[in-house]
């Protein structure tokens, strides 16, 4: 999904939205197993933690390298750091599904994804 995007907003839009929309189904349990689950675990289940904090680290590594190339491209600004932009958008990602879990309707998290993207750095500000 993310390398196959066209732009690196492309792909943080879809990797957000996608999130708005997949935590709110109505025939699975409300937010995301990858995003909340094994954050606190017993020592028994350490493995269970480090494999789900590797699969997130894989999905934010792969969309930093996207930004990178994005810089390269001209369509996101030298100025942009993509390490930081990754992990902001990660970051959304798993508090949108914290909101889920806690009740919050789709049209809520669909706002708070609009609002989280409204910090992308657009290429003609930075000109």
């Amino acid at each position: 999904m993310i390398a196959e995007a066209p732009t690196a907003e492309a792909a943080a839009r879809t990797l957000i939205n996608g999130a708005a929309m997949a935590f709110t189904r109505t025939d699975t349990p409300a937010g995301c197993l990858l995003a909340s689950s094994a954050i606190a675990v017993s020592a028994e289940a350490e493995d269970v933690k480090e494999e789900l904090a590797a699969i997130r680290r894989e999905i934010e590594a792969a969309l930093r390298d996207k930004i990178a190339a994005g810089i390269d491209a001209g369509d996101v600004p030298g100025t942009a750091d993509p390490t930081a932009l990754a992990a902001f958008v990660i970051t959304a990602i798993q508090g949108l599904s914290t909101l889920a879990r806690d009740g919050g309707s789709r049209a809520k998290l669909q706002q708070v994804a609009k609002l989280a993207m409204l910090v992308w750095p657009s290429p003609r500000s930075h000109a």
